[in-house]
């Protein structure tokens, strides 16, 4: 499984990481065992790796769940998030700019 840092953090595998980087395939029980584990979100799981969920435009639980965690994200893991989710940004685009292109 595959972890991304949530935030700056020094000492898992030994290595420092900013946020956003992602762990190469960890299967390892030892590893994901670590306290340091905390700084990290698997891939795949949270609510900003899902799209948004919509049942005849009327927003889900879900839907609005991964809304209220792109609000709380920065600019630069909004830029990230879009770029995986294929949407280009501009390079001086606003946190609201990038909300709106994500909706």
């Amino acid at each position: 499984m595959k972890f991304r840092a949530v935030r700056d953090s020094i000492g898992f595998m030994d290595q420092r990481w900013r946020e956003g980087d992602i762990t190469p395939d960890i299967e390892d029980a030892a590893l994901l065992s670590d306290p340091a584990l905390k700084h990290f979100e698997p891939l795949g799981t949270s609510a900003a790796d899902a799209a948004p969920a919509v049942e005849d435009d009327n927003p889900t639980i879900r839907g609005l769940a991964i809304q209220q965690t792109l609000e709380l994200m920065t600019v630069a893991q909004l830029k990230v998030y879009a770029a995986e989710h294929g949407i280009d940004v501009p390079n001086k685009a606003t946190k609201a700019e990038i909300l709106g292109l994500l909706n």
